[in-house]
């Protein structure tokens, strides 16, 4: 498996994908939409084949992770992209990673917990508010569970302490 840069090249099927997939060229994650042609990512590809892709943002000592997405399930995909990302987070001296989820993604949160990511705040309806600007949001997601809220989930490389 090989780990590459997204280029712009990349950036004409990446927005098919996520038009297709996600109802746009963008993801809203706390109000602030992301257009995917403008995030920096990663490619994790096998035989010439993309398998995984992560996109996202840094800014202020820290990276958001605005999409992770494996097209082959269960296959490590997800892990190895987010491993590529906590390597970056120690050779750029990010403070954090973090990221949004949905109230319904219990897989994601389940994933996102076993990497030693922690939910570090709930924005109570954040998708009810980020569906006025992008109407192709579902109102019942994973699970039939109805989609109201935003999962703030973080991975921190400074040791909490605790009393």
């Amino acid at each position: 498996m090989i780990i590459k840069e997204k280029t712009t090249e990349d950036n004409s099927w990446i927005v098919e994908y996520m038009e297709r997939e996600w109802g746009g060229n963008f993801i809203i994650t706390n109000g602030r939409m992301h257009y995917i042609e403008q995030l920096a990512g990663i490619i994790l590809s096998e035989n010439q084949k993309n398998i995984g892709i992560c996109l996202y943002e840094e800014g202020n000592n820290e990276c958001e992770i605005v999409l992770l997405e494996a097209f082959e399930k269960n296959k490590g995909v997800g892990t190895i992209l987010i491993k590529e990302m906590i390597s970056r987070m120690k050779n750029m001296n990010w403070r954090r990673i973090w990221l949004i989820t949905t109230n319904d993604n219990l897989d994601a949160i389940r994933f996102y917990q076993r990497r030693k990511f922690r939910i570090n705040k709930i924005n109570k309806n954040g998708i009810d508010k980020a569906r006025k600007l992008k109407h192709t949001i579902p109102l019942v997601g994973n699970y039939g569970i109805p989609i109201h809220d935003e999962i703030e989930m973080e991975y921190s490389n400074i040791e909490e302490k605790t009393d």
